[in-house]
């Protein structure tokens, strides 16, 4: 039996609010570099009406690079870190490697310090589609409530126009 918070109780925890998020990347053939910011809006939420819960949706910071290293024609090495940030929580540090086998098949590692080890599995299909599959185990206090997680991810991407092709694929 799970406990029920009492704030849920007869609450409406179905919300729909607007967001505005903002992103670029600049990239060459060997090296990568990204930056975004989620929650621009800082949206209020409130739960319940007798005594509502008040909470703020708040910035989320993130900035990711990587350098691909080639070992043969068809399989490089990538090298990436990110660094995340949410306030009041501290920054977020991660840093993996992936091997790349001819544009089509990927897998690597990575380490989220103090929090988990991720494995990644990943294939690309005719450079306009990814088919990605990660798992998170943690290894900081909280895995005595987390058996990890898992998340599969299908991304597009959309060609500049039919006759030029993508120079690089990340």
């Amino acid at each position: 039996d799970q406990p029920i918070d009492p704030v849920l109780i007869g609450a409406n925890t179905s919300l729909l609010l607007p967001g505005v998020n903002v992103g670029g990347v600049l990239y060459s053939k060997s090296f990568f570099v990204a930056a975004s910011s989620r929650q621009l809006l800082r949206n209020r939420i409130t739960i319940g009406q007798d005594n509502p819960f008040v909470a703020r949706l708040y910035n989320h910071y993130h900035i990711h690079a990587g350098y691909r290293y080639p070992i043969t024609e068809d399989f490089r090495l990538m090298v990436t870190t990110a660094i995340r940030h949410v306030d009041p929580a501290p920054i977020s540090w991660e840093y993996g490697l992936r091997a790349d086998y001819k544009d089509l098949f990927y897998f690597g590692l990575s380490h989220r310090r103090g929090d988990a080890v991720i494995a990644l599995i990943g294939l690309n299909v005719k450079q306009l589609c990814t088919i990605n599959y990660s798992y998170d185990y943690t290894v900081s206090t909280l895995n005595n409530v987390s058996a990890g997680s898992h998340a599969l991810t299908l991304g597009f991407r959309i060609p500049k126009s039919a006759n030029r092709e993508r120079r690089y694929f990340w």
